[in-house]
C-alpha cells in the first residue's frame, strides 16, 4: 500500500509525472515548497493519477523510497522498504531521524548529499549496510545493491533522491562462506603439502607450522609430548612438552620462544585442556594468565600482543603426542567455531603424518645402526700417514643411503682405502652396502692385487649373482717404500675409479690435483674396456682425499662447477690439521645426501 493519507490523496491535483526510476528522471511540475505535509509533494508528482504505478512500486521486490530536500525526509517508501526497516515510521523524518545506525556506519549519507547537490546518480553493489531490522537495538549486518537517482523539478534542479535497493545479503554471505571454503582448502592443501615433503614425524609439525602463520594465525606453536598420553582424560601434571615455532616475525622465533624450548604446563591451560578433552579448545590470554607465567609464554604473549588461542590436540593410535596452538593477535578477528573445524582437519592430517613419521623414523635409524655397524673406525695413524675419516647422513628429513668408507691393511703392509655408494635410501641400500663392503675387503685382502684388478673381480661377482644396484667407488692402495736414493720412504698412491667424483691431492703449498683420469663405468656393468690404475707419489705434508658425490652435488649446478668449488675450498683450507679440514669441507656440503669421506696425509 501507499504511504499516505486518503485526505492528501484528495487534494492532489493534475500534475505532470516525469520521475527517475533506476536513473530515468523525475521532473515535478510545481517546485515550491509545500510546507508542514511534506507528503503532498509525492501527490504533486502526479503519483495519484497513476494508481497502477503506485501499485507496481508497492508490490516491487526492489525496496523504492523518495527523499525530500537536503535534508532527505522520507515522503514514500513501498512495502519491501517498510519489512526491510522492521515496519518503523519513517514517513516525514529525516535519515538522520529515522537510521542512525546507517548515519554512523557506511556512507549513504554522504552519496545521498551528492546526488542532491550534482543530480548526477550514484549506483553501488553489495554496499555494507549494517541497521537495525527489527527494531530491537540489535544491528545486523546486510548487504545492498543501491540505485540513487535525482528527483528534479520542471528547471531541472534536483529536488530529492529516489532511492531503490535490493538485498543481497544472502548471496554476499553464501559467496563469501564459499570463498572462506575455497580459502581454507588452500591452506589446508598448502599445510599439507608443506607437511608431505619431510618424512621425520618432528620435522612434519616443524613445516606444518610454519604453513599456518600467517595465513591461520600470528604464531603457531607445535607443542610435542615428551610422553604421549591417553586423550580424552586429565593427564598426569606438569604436562612437559618440547616446542617447534612459527612466528609473525624471525626475532619472535628466537628471543620469546626458541624452538625446542621444554615447556611445563600447570593444568590450569589450554594445553592441558585440549588433552583432557581430547579436542579443540578455544582459550583467551588477555591480560597475561597464570599459566602463561609458568609456561614461560609471556614474551610470546606480550611481543605478538596475542588474546586468545586455539589449543588442538594431535592423536594418533589413541594417544595424544602433540597439541598445537594457534594464536591470535588483537587484530585478528577471534577464532570462531569454522575455525575449529578446520584446525581439526589440520591436526587429523597432523596425526597421519606424525603416525607415517614415525614410521620412516625406525626405517631410518635402523639404517644408520647398519651402517655405523659396518663402518668401522681405522686406525688414527698407520705407520707415518695419518688417518680421517667422516660420515654424514643425509638432513634428518631425507632417507638414508648407501654411502660408505673403509680403510684397512693388506698382508704386505699396504694401506687400502676405499669409498663408494650404492644408489638408493632405504634400507636396502644400506644392506646391500654392507655385502660389497665385505666382499671389496675379502678380495683386496685375498688377492692382493692392483685396485683395478679387484673392482673388476668385484664386478663380475655383481652381474654373475645378479646383484641389481648401481654403485660407484674407488679403490686405493698407498704402498710405502725407500726412495731412490734409499734415504727415506716414499709413499706411492694407485688407485682405479668405477665411476665415482674423482679424488683430490692437496699438496703442503695449497696446490690441489684433481685425480680424474683411469675412471672406468660403475659396477654392475659389463664394460666395453679394461679398467686401468692411476698412480703418484704423494709427498711429504701432501692429502689424499676420497669422498662421495653428496660432498660436492648441489641442486641445479653443473657437476664441474661444483667440483671447482671443492677445489677452491680445499686450497683456502690447505694448512689445516686434518680433523678441522674434514669438518669444513663437511660443514660447506648442501646436506641434501649422505657423505663419506676418507682423508690421508703423509707425516716424514
Amino acid at each position: 500500500m501507499a504511504h499516505w493519507s486518503r485526505a492528501a490523496r484528495a487534494s492532489a491535483g493534475n500534475a505532470p509525472l516525469r520521475i527517475r526510476l533506476l536513473h530515468y528522471s523525475v521532473v515535478v511540475s510545481d517546485p515550491a515548497p509545500v510546507r508542514p505535509d511534506v507528503v503532498q509533494l509525492v501527490l504533486r508528482t502526479g503519483l495519484d493519477q497513476r494508481p497502477w504505478l503506485v501499485g507496481a512500486l508497492d508490490s516491487a521486490p526492489a525496496a523504492i523510497a523518495v527523499l525530500d530536500g537536503p535534508e532527505h525526509r522520507w515522503i514514500y517508501a513501498n512495502d519491501t522498504f517498510h519489512r526491510l526497516t522492521g515496519g518503523r515510521p519513517v514517513l516525514g523524518l529525516t535519515f538522520r531521524e529515522s537510521l542512525p545506525e546507517l548515519v554512523d556506519g557506511s556512507r549513504l549519507l554522504g552519496f545521498l548529499d551528492d546526488v542532491g547537490r550534482t543530480g548526477e546518480p550514484y549506483g553501488a553493489t553489495d554496499a555494507r549496510m549494517d541497521f537495525d531490522r527489527d527494531g530491537d537495538g540489535q544491528v545486523e549486518e546486510g548487504y545492498f545493491t543501491v540505485s540513487l537517482s535525482p528527483v528534479t523539478d520542471a528547471d531541472g534542479r534536483a529536488r530529492g533522491v529516489l532511492v531503490v535497493a535490493v538485498e543481497t545479503t544472502s548471496e554476499v554471505l553464501t559467496r563469501r562462506s564459499a570463498e572462506r571454503r575455497a580459502a581454507r582448502e588452500q591452506v589446508l592443501l598448502r599445510i599439507v603439502t608443506a607437511s608431505t615433503t619431510m618424512l621425520a614425524a618432528e620435522a612434519k609439525l616443524s613445516a606444518l607450522a610454519g604453513a599456518a602463520v600467517p595465513v591461520l594465525a600470528d604464531a603457531c606453536v607445535v607443542h610435542v609430548l615428551d610422553r604421549p598420553v591417553r586423550g580424552g582424560r586429565a593427564p598426569r601434571l606438569p604436562v612437559v612438552t618440547h616446542c617447534s615455532v612459527a612466528a609473525v616475525r624471525d626475532d619472535v622465533r628466537s628471543r620469546a620462544l626458541p624452538e625446542g624450548r621444554t615447556v611445563r604446563w600447570p593444568g590450569d591451560d589450554p594445553v592441558t585442556a585440549a588433552i583432557a578433552a581430547g579436542r579443540p579448545i578455544l582459550s583467551s590470554c588477555r591480560g597475561g594468565p597464570q599459566w602463561a607465567a609458568e609456561a614461560g609464554l609471556v614474551d610470546l604473549i606480550t611481543v605478538l600482543d596475542l588474546h586468545g588461542v586455539a589449543a588442538v590436540p594431535v592423536l594418533s593410535d589413541g594417544l595424544v603426542r602433540a597439541v598445537i596452538v594457534f594464536a591470535g593477535a588483537a587484530a585478528r578477528t577471534p577464532y570462531s567455531d569454522d575455525d575449529l573445524e578446520l584446525f581439526q582437519l589440520i591436526a587429523d592430517h597432523a596425526a597421519v603424518a606424525v603416525h607415517q613419521g614415525r614410521r620412516y623414523e625406525h626405517v631410518r635409524d635402523n639404517s644408520l645402526a647398519l651402517q655405523h655397524a659396518l663402518m668401522t673406525e681405522p686406525p688414527p695413524q698407520v705407520n707415518d700417514v695419518e688417518i680421517c675419516v667422516r660420515y654424514r647422513p643425509a638432513a634428518i628429513d631425507a632417507a638414508v643411503g648407501g654411502d660408505w668408507y673403509d680403510a684397512f691393511r693388506l698382508p704386505g703392509g699396504d694401506l687400502a682405502c676405499v669409498v663408494g655408494d650404492v644408489a638408493g635410501h632405504d634400507v636396502d641400500a644400506a644392506a646391500v652396502m654392507g655385502q660389497l663392503r665385505s666382499m671389496l675387503r675379502a678380495f683386496a685382502y685375498h688377492l692382493d692385487a692392483p685396485p683395478s684388478v679387484v673392482l673388476d673381480a668385484l664386478n663380475r661377482v655383481l652381474i654373475g649373482m645378479r646383484i641389481a644396484t648401481l654403485t660407484t667407488g674407488i679403490y686405493a692402495r698407498l704402498s710405502a717404500g725407500p726412495d731412490g736414493d734409499g734415504d727415506q720412504r716414499s709413499h706411492t698412491v694407485t688407485w682405479s675409479n668405477a665411476g665415482h667424483p674423482p679424488p683430490l691431492v692437496i699438496h703442503p703449498d695449497a696446490a690441489v690435483d684433481v685425480l680424474d683420469g683411469h675412471s672406468g663405468g660403475a659396477l654392475g656393468f659389463v664394460l666395453d674396456t679394461p679398467r686401468g690404475d692411476g698412480r703418484i707419489t704423494l709427498e711429504d705434508g701432501a692429502t689424499l682425499l676420497l669422498y662421495t658425490d653428496g660432498l660436492i652435488e648441489r641442486r641445479g649446478v653443473d657437476l664441474d662447477e661444483c667440483l671447482a668449488r671443492l677445489v677452491r675450498r680445499a686450497t683456502a683450507m690447505a694448512g689445516r690439521q686434518l680433523g678441522p679440514l674434514c669438518d669444513d669441507l663437511l660443514a660447506d656440503a648442501p646436506g641434501d645426501d649422505d657423505i663419506a669421506l676418507i682423508a690421508l696425509r703423509r707425516r716424514g
